[in-house]
């Protein structure tokens, strides 16, 4: 069967399956039941009979005119699916017709799509005019135009017609209504059916419950139960607004007692019971724009977001960073994720293990460059980031690479109306909003491509966003050993993260307040971002533990953590061994592997097991050079190598190479000045690439030849040096070779 041909039937059949999850959606299945009727419907098309019995399966009779219609149409299609496999398999032409014409090699730029007026680009940024003035400016630059093309039978998603951007707009304003919690100028009196509950993980599991307005002021305490675990709560710390009540993970249901008040608040109490966490895989908590992680129900994650996860004792935590939460009987594991894009096969198996499934065509939207000014709680919960008038939020699209302008297109609705803006191609578009009038907004993002769900965010923008009391004092403080740095602007601490423990770092934030941080060193990479709980505290172990492999192995580095608005922290690490620290891991090294090196005559084996980590010890990275030993020194079995070290100059770190390293047989020669011998080419490797430094050694024996030097000091053994009582001989070994 063609490539063609393929597409065609898979269009065909995924068209169907549409529809007829549309159906399942409208009768009220569950989940469950509806992916195992999809599924057998996927699996057993072959002909009208399976497929009509198949069908049966998902529901009842139609017991309405719109699932009557959705029924048959996918019914239709599906009885045509065995003919057109028929016709693919004898290699006939498909019937469907493309559903976009073909375009030239260099087709003109399309028309602007109404009510945008046409693109105006002046330099440096790509401004589109927003109704009553306002401006959306797109600060990637547009590749040339073609026509959106889709594999021939597949139906694109209808993103320009006035009858879908006015659907489209009607569901922005809904959900804009449902989302938000009533302005403080039009709030009032909510009744208690408006009480509301969800989970939330951050360091610890917590309840979250909405104001409890309208609870009786007779009854002073709620308790909160779990199994045969109680939590006693203040009703007037329920009634006064959002309360968060930590809680131990279970998987029985979380609900509210009232005491001898249940039979009066039965109704208002049930509508804050939350069913317990699942025990057959990882619950997953999304982090929301404030960096509360909000519980979701399904178990499939997008690429490019950030989540926590609380996995239940029984399933295994296989390459992840785990923290335990106290549970009866036995503890949960908390692992924080940040997915990568593309996800990674083997991360891919990991997270199945736990029951969780990456999803292949998600959108991921979110705001970058410029920070809130605050985040507020929305009706279910979930936080919202506010931003002023005078701001220009900067939105990031990532998750999908488009080839076509338009692909994906951008709906922002608000005070003014509704501006649609085609995105162009490319990867991770960044488009600027702004200025923009006071409000609250949805900002949607869809695709032609109706396998990709389309992704919305809610944003505000207020005179008033941050300055609140809490939001102008807001401060950061780092707090090492007891003793407190604030940080006013930028900060830097000296210290040796390679021997600091979580428990004396403690740093204090906003409460979830988002944390970048990178690491700069020997090699530099960005870190996973950190959030502030609820109490405010960053969690240090996992800061820790994010650079583990560099604090352990390298001698200089800095750890940048970036507060946003509220300034940049550096932790300057410098390596303090003690020569007693260092003769222990040298010991250590002897006692394990000092047999084997006598006796290795392999010198690429005896690089890898002893001399990268005794060069390590000594604060050196080995790297290789280009050779140069001829027929002579390959006889004598010399190996050459540069020597890194990771220096500090003022502010910046770089990497420099103070030395080389030969490295012979056992027993080789390190003092002769013939030719072809250790020094020979250690001079002749000094006059190629500038070293003016050479260590010499068969693994056991170390020398020093330097240039210009004439006379050379007899090689240290190095077992001698290290079981040498006095020190002087250790220290004197120190002194040549280490960094």
């Amino acid at each position: 069967m063609s490539p063609a041909a393929e597409r065609t039937l898979a269009a065909w059949s995924a068209e169907a399956l549409r529809l007829l999850a549309r159906v399942a959606r409208a009768r009220g299945l569950d989940g469950l039941r509806r992916v195992n009727a999809l599924n057998k419907l996927l699996n057993v098309i072959g002909g009208p009979d399976e497929v009509e019995e198949a069908l049966a399966e998902v529901g009842a009779a139609p017991s309405d005119v719109e699932i009557d219609v959705l029924t048959r149409q996918a019914l239709e299609l599906l009885k045509e699916y065995p003919r057109l496999r028929a016709r693919a398999q004898a290699g006939k032409p498909q019937l469907a017709p493309p559903l976009v014409r073909p375009v030239a090699e260099n087709p003109p730029a399309p028309p602007p799509v109404e009510p945008s007026p046409p693109l105006s680009f002046p330099p440096g940024t790509r401004p589109v005019p927003f109704p009553q003035a306002q401006t959306l400016s797109l600060l990637a630059d547009p590749l040339f135009f073609r026509e959106v093309t889709l594999p021939r039978g597949a139906t694109p998603r209808d993103l320009s017609s006035p009858d879908a951007t006015a659907q489209i707009h009607k569901r922005q304003e809904a959900s804009i209504a449902s989302f938000f919690a009533p302005s403080p100028a039009s709030e009032r009196k909510p009744e208690a059916s408006a009480w509301t509950a969800s989970l939330e993980l951050d360091d610890d599991l917590y309840v979250v419950t909405t104001a409890l307005v309208g609870l009786p002021q007779f009854v002073k305490t709620l308790d909160l139960v779990t199994g045969e675990r109680r939590v006693t709560v203040l009703a007037s710390n329920l009634r006064s607004g959002t309360c968060r009540t930590p809680v131990r993970p279970s998987t029985e249901k979380y609900a509210w007692s009232a005491g001898a008040f249940d039979e009066d608040l039965g109704e208002e109490l049930k509508a804050l019971e939350l069913p317990g966490l699942q025990a057959s895989r990882a619950s997953t908590f999304r982090l929301d724009a404030a960096g509360a992680g909000q519980l979701l129900v399904g178990a499939v994650l997008s690429p490019g977001r950030s989540y926590r996860l609380l996995i239940p004792p029984e399933l295994p935590v296989e390459g992840f960073a785990a923290v335990d939460v106290p549970a009866t009987p036995a503890p949960w594991r908390r692992v924080e994720i940040t997915l990568p894009t593309p996800v990674p096969t083997e991360l891919v198996a990991r997270l199945l293990r736990m029951g969780l499934a990456v999803a292949q065509t998600a959108l991921d939207v979110s705001f970058a460059g410029i920070a809130a000014r605050e985040y507020r709680l929305g009706r279910g919960g979930e936080r919202y980031a506010c931003f002023r008038p005078e701001d220009a939020p900067i939105v990031r699209v990532a998750g999908v690479e488009t080839k076509e302008p338009g692909a994906l297109v951008l709906f922002l609705a608000g005070p003014h109306g509704q501006t649609r803006f085609p995105l162009p191609p490319g990867k991770g578009p960044l488009v600027e909003l702004g200025p923009l009038v006071p409000g609250r907004y949805a900002l949607d993002v869809l695709s032609l491509d109706k396998t990709r769900e389309p992704e919305r965010l809610f944003f505000e923008v207020d005179e008033q966003a941050g300055r609140t009391p809490g939001i102008a004092g807001a401060r950061v403080s780092l707090e090492l050993d007891g003793e407190s740095v604030a940080v006013e602007d930028a900060a830097s601490l000296d210290l040796d993260l390679g021997h600091l423990d979580a428990s004396r770092l403690r740093i204090h934030a906003p409460p979830l307040w988002r944390i970048g941080a990178r690491w700069e060193g020997a090699r530099s990479r960005s870190l996973p971002p950190l959030f502030a709980n609820g109490r405010g505290e960053v969690p240090a172990e996992n800061l820790l533990a994010a650079i583990q492999a560099e604090r352990e192995t390298e001698r200089i580095g800095d750890l940048h953590l970036d507060l946003g608005d509220l300034g940049a922290v550096t932790l300057r690490h410098t390596q303090r061994l003690s020569p007693e620290h260092l003769r222990e891991k040298l010991r250590a090294l002897l006692a394990e592997r000092g047999s084997t090196v006598a006796e290795e005559p392999d010198l690429s084996l005896l690089r890898t097991i002893w001399i990268d980590p005794v060069c390590s010890v000594l604060g050196y990275q080995v790297r290789e050079i280009a050779p140069m030993l001829d027929d002579a020194g390959k006889a004598r079995s010399f190996a050459a190598f540069a020597l890194e070290a990771t220096v500090r100059e003022d502010e910046r770190i770089t990497v420099e190479r103070p030395a080389a390293l030969i490295l012979g047989r056992r027993g080789v020669d390190l003092v002769s000045t013939a030719r072809d011998t250790a020094r020979d080419l250690a001079s002749r490797l000094g006059r190629r690439d500038g070293f003016v430094r050479a260590i010499l050694t068969d693994g056991l024996s170390w020398a020093l030849w330097e240039r210009g030097r004439a006379f050379a000091a007899a090689p240290l053994a190095l077992r001698d040096a290290v079981e040498d009582g006095t020190g002087a001989l250790f220290e004197a070994f120190l002194s040549r070779f280490h960094a």
